[in-house]
């Protein structure tokens, strides 16, 4: 029984990864990629929810165009290595959150937030 567990584990991790596609590299994935984005999608929603927009029109202006960029590249780049298939796991949606905090992020499926703090350090 002691040999059978250890066994399994490798078994287990094996069949769980998976190759990263601009790389080739192998990982491990304990979460699928659905359910991964439809957890990311809740979490925005929560944050647009709970959170006000930021009302500067000019700076929300120029994060939806960086937002437009970064979708553009990432399509092009899923194209080039012939993973169009993947384009339709997004739902991009990039805002400017009026919050006093220098912070910016990205979550999985295209999902983009950026805090109006950061602005004066830009």
């Amino acid at each position: 029984m002691k040999k059978v567990i250890p066994i399994l584990l490798v078994v287990l991790t094996l069949t769980s990864c998976s190759t990263v596609l601009l790389t080739g590299r192998r990982q491990l994935n304990l979460v699928s990629d659905a359910e991964l984005n439809q957890m990311s999608f809740a979490a925005y929603k929560e944050l647009k929810d709970s959170v006000p927009l930021s009302a500067d029109k000019v700076n929300s202006a120029m994060v939806n165009r960086v937002g437009d960029n970064l979708k553009a590249a990432v399509e092009k780049i899923l194209v080039a290595n012939g993973a169009e298939s993947e384009i339709q796991n997004f739902e991009w949606e990039y805002n400017m959150f009026k919050v006093n905090q220098v912070n910016a992020f990205a979550m999985p499926g295209g999902k983009i937030a950026v805090y109006d703090g950061i602005l004066p350090k830009t």
